[in-house]
C-alpha cells in the first residue's frame, strides 16, 4: 500500500510541476484586453446579459470613431462573440491566443478599420503595420441601451505580475523537489508525505491563483488550480498536527481527525468542479454567431443556459466568501498547534523549526487577513488582481522557515537521505536559473518600452553589458557565500588539518596532538563534550588519553569484537534514542553519541568519542566524512608522537646510561689511582699501543688526548721538525719529552730552552755558543744547545718570542745544520731534530711582519696542537689523582682521596690556566689538608666561587716588539736588547705589583712564585 501511495503522489508532484510551467506559457501567451470583471454579477447589477467593466487598461489606444469601453460599460459582445458572463469572458480570452484574422484584417495605421468602399465592417480581428492586433468589442455605455463598438488592442499580461510568480516559483520548486527526495527515500513518514503534499498543493494554488482570471478560461488549468487552493488549508493544518509529532487527539483517533479535517474541503472542492464543468458546459456557443445573428430558437437557448451559469457562479462567489472564513478558522487551528507544538517539543532542533514556522504563521497572518478582507468586503479589487501581491508575502515568510529549517535545522531530516553536494548543486542551479530570470526580464522591459531602439543601439549595448557586468559580480559574490555554507566542513577541516601539522611539525607530545584534534572536532562539529581513548601496545583495554568538556568521561572501557569489526571497516557507532543493543547500552553508559576509531596499518590504536552536538542534532554524513579525514590524519600523527616519545625516551636512558659508564670509568681510575696511591698497584692488561709508545708525565685518557697520541705516535718516528700549539699550560713540553722519548733518537740527549725568558743576545750564545772575548763577561768557551743537542733533540719552548736577528740565524741552521758560535769563525756541523712549541697565533705574527714565514714553513712540517683542559673534562680526575700523588712525595703526606664535592668543583671549573693551573691548585690543597681527604674548602677560592675573582692570564715574558694582540696579555719588554736578564727580572716584579694594585701576594700567584721567593726577591731588588 504505502508503495503505491509513493508512485501515486510522487506522480501527482511532478503533474503539479509540470502544470505550473505550463500554465506560465499558457498565461504569458494569452492575450490581455486590459478589462476586469468580477466572478459573477452582484444583485446590484444591470439585468441584461454580460459582464460589467470595472478595470480598464491604463493607456486605451483608440481605433476608428468610437471610444474604448469605460468602467461601468456592459460588456456583451468580443471578437465577434457573446459576452454573457464571466465563463464566456475568460473562455473568448483563451480563444483569442489561436484566432486567425479575418479576410482583410491586416490595416495601415490610421485608417478606419469600420469603415469600406463597400460601407460597414464586418471584421471582428484586426492587425495593425506595427505587428498590434485589436479586436472589436461591443458594449452599452452607462445608462445607454443603444449597442456601441470599438477596438482595443490585445497586449501581454502586466510583467509585474509574471516575475513576481518566477521569484516565488523558484525557490518553491527547490523545496518541493527536497521534500520529494525525501519522500522518495523515507514514504512511511507521515510528516515528510504531508510535506510534500503541502508543497506541491502550494504550487498549483498560488501559481493558478495569481493569474486566475487567466487561467479560468481553460478547464484544464481551472479545476487542478481550484482543487489545491480548497484543499491547501487543510493540508496545511494536517501537517502540523502530525509535526513534529502527533498530537494526542491524532494519536487515539487518528481516522477520525483526518475526516474532520478533509471533509468540508473535499465536499467543497467536489461542488466547485461540478459547478465549473457546468459552466464551461453551458459557456459553449451553440449558434456560432455574435448578439442578434441567431435563430430565435438558439438566442432562447443562449439567454437561459447563460443565465443559468451566471446563477451557478454567482452561488460559487458565495461559497468561496464563505470557504474564505472556513480557511481563516483552519489558519488560526494551525497557529494554535505551531504554539503548542512550540512549548511541548522536547527536542531542541525540533523546537527551534516550530518556533521559525510559528513566527512565519504569525507574519503571514495579517497579509492573510488582508487578502480576506477584499474577498469579502472587495470583490471588484479581487477581480483586478490586487490579491497576488498579499499572497506572495503571505507565502513567502513559510518558504523563508522551510527554507532555514531544511539548511540550519535540517526540517523534516531531509539532510539525512539527501547529500549535501546534492543540496549545494540544487541551490547553485537556482541561482543560475534568477540570474537568469533577471536577465532575460530585463531584456524583454527594454523590449517592451516604447522608443526606437535602432536609433539608440550603442547606448542600449552599452546599458545592457554594464548591467550584465553588475549582475554577474553580484552573482559570484552569492555563490561566494554559498561555497562557504556548504563547505564550510572542507575549509575547517582545512584548518584542523593545518593546526595539527604544525603540532607534528614542532614535534608536539601525543597529550597536546589528541587536545589539537579534539578542539578541531568540537569547533567544526559543533560537539560540547569529546573525549581521544587510546589502547596501550599488548592491552585490550581502551583507556582515557584526553577529554574536552564536562562531565568527564570514563577512565577506560572494552570493546567487543563485533564492535571492533564495525570500527575497522571505518563505520561509526551512532547512539539511537530507543536503542537496546549492546553497542547502545555501551554509548549510553560512556555518555557518548558517536564513536570513531582511529586506524594504523590497519590497527585499532584509539577512538574518538563525542557527545551530543549543541543543537542536539544527530551527525550527518558530512560529519563522518570529516571524522575520516582527521581520522587518517590524526592517527598517523599520534602514531608519530609514540614514535618520538619512544625514540626521545630511548634516548634519554642511552644518554643517562652512556653517562653512567663514565661515571663508571672515571671512578675506576680514580680508584686505579687510590690504590696506587696506597700502594696496590692494579695489575692490569696494557694495550699493545701503549707497550709500544711511552707517554712519559702525560696523564689522560680522554678523546681528545687520545687523538693527540695517535697523532704523536705516528710523528715520532720520523725525522721532521715538530711545531707543538696550544695554551699556556697545556704541557707542551711534556709532549715533546714524549716525541723525543718515542723517536729513534731516544738514547741522545735532549735539550730545552725556554727563548721567552732571554733576551736577544743571551739568546743567542744560548743556542749557538760563544768563545772567550767573544763579549763583555765571556771569560772562557761554551758551548750551544745546538750542539749539545747533537744526535738527539733540540725543544725550543716559546718560539714565537724571537727576535728577528735570532730567526734568520736559526732559519740558517735549520736549513744547513751549520751555525758559527758567537766571536768565532769556525763553523759547527750539527744533527739535530728540532721541536718548537709557542702559544702565539705565528699566522697573525706573520702577518704583522714579526715572524718570518719562510722559518714558519721550516718549523711547521708536522703540526700538533694540545686541547685546553676545558675540552679534557674526562683527564681532571686522573690528572688531579697524579698531582695528588706528586705532591704528598713532596710534602710526605698520605692524602688519598677527593670528596665527592671538591670533584664536583674541579670538574665544573673552566680552568683558564690548564694543567698548570690544576696542578698549583691541588698542591695548594694537600698543604692546607691536614687529614687524609681534600674538601671543596682546600681549593684555592678562585675556583670555587670564580665570579667573585674574575682571571685574566698574564704572561711575564719580555718581548722585543710591541704587545701581541692576541687574547692572552703580554707585557710590554720590561728592558732593551742589552740589559741583562737581572734588570728584566726586577722589571717583571714591578709590573706585577701593579697590576696586583700592591698586593703583594696577588703579585705572586700572579708570577706562579711562592709567596717566600716572591719577598725575597723584593728584599734583593730594593722594592717597596
Amino acid at each position: 500500500m504505502v508503495k503505491w501511495v509513493k508512485i501515486l503522489l510522487s506522480t501527482i508532484g511532478g503533474l503539479s510541476v509540470f502544470y505550473c510551467v505550463v500554465a506560465l506559457v499558457f498565461v504569458v501567451t494569452t492575450p490581455d484586453t486590459g478589462f476586469r470583471t468580477i466572478l459573477a454579477r452582484s444583485l446590484n447589477d444591470r439585468p441584461e446579459l454580460g459582464v460589467t467593466i470595472y478595470g480598464t487598461p491604463e493607456h486605451q489606444h483608440k481605433i476608428g470613431a468610437q471610444s474604448p469601453p469605460e468602467l461601468g460599460d456592459l460588456l456583451f459582445e468580443m471578437n465577434g462573440k457573446p459576452i454573457r458572463n464571466f465563463a464566456d469572458f475568460s473562455k473568448t480570452l483563451v480563444d483569442l491566443r489561436n484566432a486567425r484574422l479575418d479576410v482583410g484584417g491586416r490595416q495601415f495605421r490610421g485608417v478606419d478599420p469600420d469603415e469600406t468602399e463597400l460601407g460597414k465592417s464586418k471584421l471582428t480581428l484586426i492587425e495593425i503595420d506595427g505587428g498590434e492586433r485589436y479586436a472589436k468589442v461591443r458594449f452599452l455605455r452607462g445608462g445607454n441601451s443603444t449597442p456601441a463598438s470599438s477596438w482595443v488592442l490585445l497586449q501581454p499580461l502586466p510583467v509585474g505580475g509574471l516575475m513576481l510568480t518566477l521569484i516565488w516559483l523558484v525557490p518553491q520548486l527547490i523545496i518541493v523537489f527536497l521534500s520529494a527526495v525525501a519522500y522518495w527515500n523515507r514514504p512511511a513518514d507521515r510528516a515528510v508525505r504531508l510535506f510534500f503534499v503541502l508543497g506541491f498543493v502550494t504550487l498549483v494554488a498560488f501559481v493558478g491563483g495569481s493569474h486566475w482570471w487567466v487561467v479560468a478560461g481553460s478547464l484544464w488549468f481551472c479545476l487542478p488550480f481550484v482543487v489545491a487552493a480548497v484543499l491547501l488549508p487543510a493540508v496545511l493544518l494536517h501537517l502540523f498536527v502530525v509535526y513534529p509529532s502527533p498530537k494526542p487527539f491524532m494519536l487515539n483517533w487518528p481516522r477520525t481527525t483526518r475526516v474532520v479535517i478533509y471533509a468540508v474541503p473535499v465536499t467543497f472542492a467536489v461542488y466547485l468542479v461540478i459547478s465549473i464543468v457546468i459552466v464551461s458546459a453551458l459557456a459553449t456557443n451553440v449558434g456560432g454567431g455574435g448578439v442578434g445573428s441567431q435563430s430565435p430558437f438558439v438566442a432562447v437557448w443562449e439567454s437561459q443556459t447563460a443565465i443559468i451559469g451566471d446563477s451557478l457562479l454567482r452561488l460559487a462567489r458565495q461559497g468561496i466568501i464563505a470557504y474564505v472564513g472556513f480557511a481563516a478558522v483552519y489558519f488560526v487551528l494551525t497557529l494554535v498547534f505551531l504554539a503548542y507544538s512550540a512549548r511541548s517539543t522536547r527536542q531542541l532542533i525540533e523546537r527551534r523549526q516550530v518556533q521559525w514556522m510559528l513566527v512565519a504563521a504569525l507574519v503571514s497572518a495579517g497579509f492573510v487577513l488582508y487578502a480576506a478582507k477584499i474577498a469579502f468586503f472587495d470583490p471588484v479589487r479581487l477581480a483586478l488582481g490586487e490579491v497576488q501581491v498579499p499572497m506572495f508575502l503571505s507565502s513567502f515568510p513559510f518558504m523563508l522557515a522551510y527554507a532555514v529549517g531544511m539548511v540550519r535545522y535540517r526540517l523534516m531530516l531531509i539532510d539525512e537521505v539527501i547529500s549535501r553536494g546534492m543540496f549545494y548543486y540544487v541551490v547553485s542551479a537556482a541561482l543560475t536559473v534568477v540570474y537568469s530570470l533577471v536577465i532575460a526580464g530585463g531584456s524583454v522591459l527594454a523590449l517592451r518600452q516604447e522608443m526606437s531602439l535602432i536609433n539608440q543601439t550603442f547606448a542600449v549595448t552599452i546599458a545592457l553589458m554594464l548591467t550584465i557586468i553588475a549582475l554577474g559580480w553580484l552573482k559570484n559574490r552569492i555563490q561566494r557565500v554559498i561555497d562557504q555554507e556548504f563547505f564550510r566542513e572542507k575549509y575547517q577541516l582545512n584548518t584542523a588539518i593545518q593546526q595539527m601539522n604544525r603540532a607534528v611539525s614542532s614535534l608536539a607530545d601525543r597529550r597536546s596532538l589528541a587536545d589539537q584534534v579534539l578542539l578541531s572536532c568540537s569547533e567544526v562539529l559543533g560537539v560540547r563534550r569529546a573525549a581521544c581513548y587510546l589502547k596501550e601496545d599488548g592491552n585490550e583495554t581502551f583507556e582515557l588519553f584526553a577529554q574536552l568538556g564536562a562531565p568527564p568521561f570514563t577512565s577506560k572501557f572494552d570493546l567487543s569484537s563485533s564492535h571492533w569489526s564495525s570500527l575497522r571497516q571505518g563505520i561509526s557507532l551512532q547512539r539511537l534514542r530507543s536503542g537496546t543493543s549492546p553497542t547502545q547500552v555501551l554509548m549510553r553508559n560512556l555518555g557518548a553519541d558517536l564513536i570513531h576509531g582511529l586506524e594504523v596499518d590497519g590497527e585499532l590504536v584509539g577512538l574518538i568519542v563525542l557527545g551530543s552536538k549543541s543543537n542536539l542534532a544527530a551527525f550527518t554524513q558530512e560529519d563522518g566524512t570529516f571524522l575520516s579525514a582527521i581520522e587518517r590524519f590524526a592517527g598517523f600523527a599520534l602514531h608519530f608522537a609514540k614514535v618520538h616519545e619512544d625514540f626521545s625516551q630511548i634516548k634519554a636512558e642511552l644518554e643517562r646510561r652512556m653517562a653512567q659508564i663514565v661515571d663508571q670509568k672515571r671512578q675506576i681510575g680514580f680508584l686505579e689511582r687510590q690504590l696506587n696511591l696506597q700502594g696496590a698497584e692494579l695489575q692490569r692488561p696494557a694495550d699493545p699501543d701503549e707497550q709500544q709508545f711511552h707517554m712519559g708525565e702525560i696523564v689522560g685518557n680522554s678523546p681528545a688526548i687520545r687523538q693527540v697520541f695517535a697523532t704523536v705516535r705516528k710523528v715520532a718516528i720520523s725525522e721532521s721538525s715538530v711545531l707543538i700549539r696550544g695554551e699556556s699550560g697545556t704541557g707542551k713540553e711534556l709532549l715533546a719529552r714524549a716525541i723525543h722519548d718515542n723517536s729513534p733518537r731516544r738514547e741522545e740527549p735532549m735539550v730545552s730552552l725556554h727563548c721567552a725568558a732571554l733576551s736577544p743576545t743571551l739568546l743567542e750564545s744560548e743556542l749557538f755558543g760563544h768563545v772567550r772575548g767573544a763579549f763583555t763577561d765571556a771569560r772562557e768557551d761554551k758551548i750551544g744547545r745546538f750542539q749539545l743537542a747533537d744526535k738527539g733533540t733540540l725543544f725550543l719552548d716559546e718560539i714565537g718570542d724571537i727576535s728577528p736577528d735570532v730567526q734568520i740565524k736559526l732559519l740558517r741552521v735549520l736549513q744547513q745544520r751549520t751555525f758559527e758560535p758567537v766571536g768565532s769563525h769556525r763553523t759547527v756541523h750539527v744533527d739535530v731534530r728540532v721541536v718548537a712549541a709557542t702559544h702565539r697565533d705565528l699566522e697573525q705574527l706573520i702577518a704583522e711582519g714579526r715572524f718570518r714565514e719562510d722559518l714558519y714553513y721550516r718549523l711547521n712540517v708536522i703540526s700538533v696542537t694540545l686541547p685546553p683542559l676545558r675540552d679534557r673534562k674526562d683527564d681532571i680526575l686522573d690528572l688531579a689523582m697524579h698531582f695528588l700523588a706528586r705532591s704528598n712525595q713532596r710534602t710526605n703526606k698520605s692524602i688519598t682521596q677527593i670528596d665527592d664535592a671538591a670533584i664536583e668543583t674541579l670538574l665544573n671549573h673552566s680552568w683558564p690556566g690548564n694543567i698548570r693551573e690544576l696542578e698549583n691548585a691541588i698542591e695548594r690543597a694537600v698543604v692546607l689538608t691536614e687529614g687524609s681527604k681534600i674538601s671543596r674548602a682546600s681549593l684555592p677560592e678562585e675556583i670555587t666561587n670564580p665570579a667573585k675573582h674574575p682571571r685574566q692570564i698574564l704572561e711575564l715574558k719580555p718581548t722585543s716588539q710591541t704587545t701581541d694582540s692576541s687574547p692572552t696579555r703580554t707585557w710590554p719588554p720590561a728592558a732593551g736588547d742589552r740589559r741583562s736578564k737581572r734588570e728584566a727580572e726586577r722589571s717583571n716584579l714591578v709590573n706585577a705589583l701593579e697590576a696586583a694594585q700592591g698586593n703583594k701576594a696577588e703579585a705572586a700567584r700572579l708570577l706562579g712564585l711562592p709567596r717566600s721567593t716572591f719577598y725575597s726577591k723584593l728584599k734583593k731588588y730594593r722594592i717597596e
